[in-house]
């Protein structure tokens, strides 16, 4: 049985291991920043976490922080994708390698 076989490098593995500690590092940055919202908010100026209540700086930290969180929906998405069309890809040269076999085209 002959399937698609990536190779595993491990620069591959150390790419993508930096990518995810990049991407929980911008997410700790975003959080420390929101900190400071969270240390003076004040319950006259509006709900909690409404822009009413936020500043210039607190607001554009929140809409950056929204704005990762889509890219990481986006990101894991794709990420699905590309193995969704890897697995059907290999399921189906099984399925076609099988059939040559029970045929005798080998």
């Amino acid at each position: 049985m002959c399937g698609i076989h990536p190779k595993v490098r491990f620069v591959n593995i150390i790419y993508w291991l930096a990518l995810l500690a990049l991407d929980f590092l911008v997410f700790m940055v975003l959080g420390a920043l929101l900190m400071g919202y969270e240390d003076q908010y004040d319950p006259s100026k509006g709900a909690y976490f409404s822009l009413s209540s936020m500043n210039a700086a607190e607001k554009t930290v929140y809409g950056a922080y929204l704005i990762w969180i889509v890219l990481n929906i986006v990101g894991v998405l794709y990420l699905g994708y590309k193995l969704f069309i890897y697995i059907s890809r290999n399921i189906n040269i099984m399925r076609l390698n099988k059939s040559r076999s029970a045929n005798g085209d080998d």
